[in-house]
């Protein structure tokens, strides 16, 4: 079954609920976002400036492994 055929055999309810996670998730992140998710794993003077040049992608996560 394809993800739109999943969606479709949804209630209306639980298909808003889908889409309104969707469309969060799939908003790009800010620079402030990817700062904070680099914040483990780089010093805040080496986070800022690869936050700044990444913010400049359409970047939707950036999950550690």
């Amino acid at each position: 079954m394809t993800a739109a055929r999943k969606l479709a055999a949804l209630t209306p309810e639980a298909q808003k609920a889908v889409l309104a996670a969707l469309d969060e998730i799939s908003t790009p992140m800010t620079k402030i976002e990817i700062e904070d998710a680099l914040a483990p794993c780089l010093s805040r003077s080496i986070r800022r400036p690869v936050a700044r040049a990444l913010a400049e992608f359409d970047i939707i996560v950036l999950r550690r492994r």
